[in-house]
């Protein structure tokens, strides 16, 4: 009996222990199994997350770099049409929520909208925990999104700054719904494993401590590879896959994980493509070819040198203006392939270059690096053959379509040794060619430099010039060439610098013009004029009339309009008195404009008179066409009359031609009695000049005024060379 209970007891008892054993080691490698998978959860969890905020991140500085670049001009120019168009591809743009344009004191320039909203907005009340001041990119995480900030510069200076606004929502919920599915995985995979170690340990006492041991391998060893595999992912290394092959919960995550990786590998080589190579011609972009060139010029060889080339098409704005935007992206494609083989071309030569890089800069420019150029002057005129292909007629839509190229280069390491300087300079050779008269290929010299720097120096200046009042009218009497009767008065707007004395127009025209306030200074000069001119007449100089230049930049005929009536109407003047005139190099480049607005004016009677008649070119088509009363011939053919039996013949036949057309002729730069009698004897009507007077100060006109014979005509009996106190 007692021999029966111990052996009962210790089978009891080696069935406990057995029993214990296999218990501690089940509940053990239950423990180890979920600290595993609790450990996978979160580093997958982690590296899921990091990279999808690595990637939003990218996808931002990616939209925010490409916007900066290319707003910058359009930001100079305040041309918001432009920036609209750039503005709203990256708006509309998956998971952006905002994207705003601000100047430096955080004001809101644009918002992407097509009516601005909230133009002049600050910015600081939508983020005030951001650092708009700040002249450098930088990036700030949000709750619910980032805000990727860049500066919009210019090679001089920032000039404002581009925010993009991406939204985290969808990210935290596709990081969430796969935290869940993963652990939904790994609790199913537990609890079978669980059930399958105490059946074994029913059926199998005396082996389950190897059972258990086993089964620990089993299933730590696939974790281990799939936490292994989860940090391959976080850190980037999409490349090896993870096999393992298993028909359970295990296998069916290792598929999921592999597919995760196959997916976020892929999305990267999209996103990468997105961020670096244009999307309409294949092209690099900038920021592909800013690390190509900065590699070239990196591995250069001191005897090596490089060439950069920017092309920039000339008047492509009127095909997509004219045609809409889809004809303009054929005919880029069209021209993309004509450069991509030239430039093959000339690499497979290897005469002018051992390689060419191609990539497409923006909107209709682009750059082309000529790597190990051999022979300069040969590549020029490879250059030279480039611009001939691109201006060859290309067929778009069944259309015929001919549009132009500028270029301008420099070189590596003559001109600049850095890229950002090698791209500047070769921009500043390229709108070189665009003003000597497009269709050109211009090299970099340091004056261009120089050049941008005034002129970004004179638009500063100009600016607090028409609010300090520092623009005065200056004016000029013509005479009748055989009465000497006084007949008008020319108007001119000089700009008495502080520094640099008296300005002519000719000077400081494009540096307004680049402000947008050649229109304030165009109404602010009229009003001037026709206050002069009120004053006048009512001195007793009636028959006096007044001429108004019409600089060659392009205005709204409408607004222009409204501001000549507006004058009129407040100064009670005859439109009779008053004369527009333009210079014949300005009517034969807005002949359609200025056709415009003679039909805007037509019922004001006006005046209009043709200037610098002789130095460009105008048909008599033309002249037929512009109801002209009269033309001014050049001061440079009149200077030329004594020495120049051309000039004399010139100005003979344009004289003889005006009067054929029923039109006045008036003569600029008389300057001797010589001349005067000259041009009497052809007919001249009227005259102006050093024989006359010079430009004269508002009180100095008065007294010349005053000191002509009175009479119906304001006689002129005797010389009078003025000079003005400028």
């Amino acid at each position: 009996m007692i021999k029966s209970n111990l052996e009962k007891k210790y089978a009891l008892t080696i069935l406990l222990i057995t029993l214990l054993g296999l218990l501690f080691l089940v509940s053990l490698q239950a423990w180890q199994f979920n600290r595993s998978a609790l450990e996978l959860q979160e580093q997958s969890q982690v590296s899921l997350k990091l990279e999808t905020e690595r990637l939003r991140q990218e996808r931002g500085e990616s939209m925010a770099d490409n916007l900066a670049y290319n707003i910058a001009e359009p930001f100079l120019a305040r041309n918001m049409v432009v920036m609209y168009e750039l503005i709203l591809p990256v708006r509309q743009s998956t998971g952006v929520v905002n994207v705003f344009l601000f100047d430096p004191d955080g004001k809101i320039l644009h918002d992407g909208t097509r009516d601005i909203m909230d133009y002049g907005e600050d910015l600081a009340g939508r983020y005030p925990t951001l650092d708009l001041s700040r002249a450098e990119p930088y990036i700030v995480n949000q709750d619910t999104s980032i805000v990727v900030v860049r500066p919009v510069t210019t090679p001089e200076r920032t000039i404002g700054s581009i925010l993009v606004e991406l939204s985290t929502e969808e990210g935290t919920a596709h990081l969430q719904a796969m935290h869940d599915q993963l652990t939904e995985i790994s609790g199913q995979s537990m609890r079978r494993n669980l059930s399958a170690l105490g059946f074994a340990s029913i059926a199998m006492v005396v082996l389950a401590a190897f059972f258990a041991l086993l089964a620990g391998r089993r299933l730590a060893q696939p974790i281990q590879l799939l936490a292994d595999h989860a940090e391959r992912i976080g850190s980037g290394n999409y490349q090896q896959s993870l096999v393992i092959e298993r028909s359970d919960e295990i296998g069916e995550l290792a598929m999921a994980f592999d597919k995760m990786r196959v997916n976020l590998r892929d999305q990267t080589r999209r996103i990468e493509h997105q961020a670096y190579y244009d999307a309409l011609t294949g092209l690099p972009n900038r920021i592909a070819f800013h690390k190509i060139l900065s590699r070239v010029l990196v591995d250069s060889r001191p005897s090596q040198k490089h060439m950069l080339l920017y092309v920039d098409l000339d008047g492509f704005k009127r095909v997509n203006d004219g045609l809409g935007h889809g004809a303009g992206d054929r005919m880029l494609v069209a021209l993309t392939q004509r450069l991509t083989d030239w430039a093959d071309a000339v690499a497979a030569e290897g005469l002018a270059a051992s390689r060419c890089e191609v990539a497409r800069w923006g909107g209709d420019q682009f750059v082309v690096l000529l790597c190990d150029v051999m022979d300069g002057k040969y590549a020029k005129e490879n250059i030279t053959d480039l611009l001939g292909r691109l201006s060859s007629p290309c067929q778009v839509g069944g259309i015929e379509l001919v549009v132009s190229a500028s270029a301008g280069y420099s070189v590596f390491p003559a001109d600049a040794k850095d890229s950002d300087s090698l791209i500047s300079f070769a921009d500043l050779a390229m709108y070189k060619s665009k003003e000597r008269g497009k269709n050109l290929v211009s090299g970099y010299s340091p004056t261009l430099r120089s050049d941008v720097k005034s002129s970004l120096t004179l638009e500063t200046e100009v600016r607090s010039a028409l609010a300090e009042g520092q623009f005065e009218i200056m004016y000029r009497p013509s005479v009748d060439a055989t009465s000497r009767a006084v007949n008008y008065i020319d108007t001119s707007i000089v700009w008495n610098h502080p520094e640099r004395g008296a300005l002519e127009a000719r000077t400081y025209i494009k540096a307004i013009h680049a402000t947008g306030l050649l229109n304030r200074l165009r109404e602010w000069g009229f009003n001037q004029g026709l206050d002069s001119l009120r004053q006048w007449h009512a001195s007793g100089s009636r028959n006096l009339r007044m001429t108004f230049n019409l600089a060659r930049f392009d205005m709204d005929p409408t607004w222009f309009a409204e501001r000549v009536a507006d004058g009129l109407e407040r100064t009670e003047i005859d439109s009779r008195d008053i004369i527009f005139t333009i210079s014949e190099d300005a009517l034969s480049q807005n002949l359609v404009r200025m056709a415009e607005l003679l039909q805007d004016l037509r019922s004001y009677n006006f005046t209009w008179w043709l200037d610098s008649f002789g130095v460009a070119y105008t048909s008599l088509n033309r002249l037929r066409k512009i109801a002209i009363s009269g033309i001014k011939l050049d001061h440079s053919l009149i200077q030329s009359l004594t020495g120049s039996e051309e000039s004399r013949n010139m100005v003979s036949a344009s004289i003889a031609m005006a009067h054929g057309f029923g039109i006045q002729a008036a003569a600029d730069g008389v300057a001797s009695e010589g001349q005067l009698d000259f041009l009497r004897r052809k007919g001249c009507d009227f005259v102006q000049g050093d024989l006359i007077s010079q430009s004269l100060h508002f009180h100095e006109m008065g007294a010349f005024l005053k000191e002509a014979s009175p009479g119906s005509q304001l006689g002129w009996s005797k010389p009078a060379n003025r000079r003005s106190n400028n």
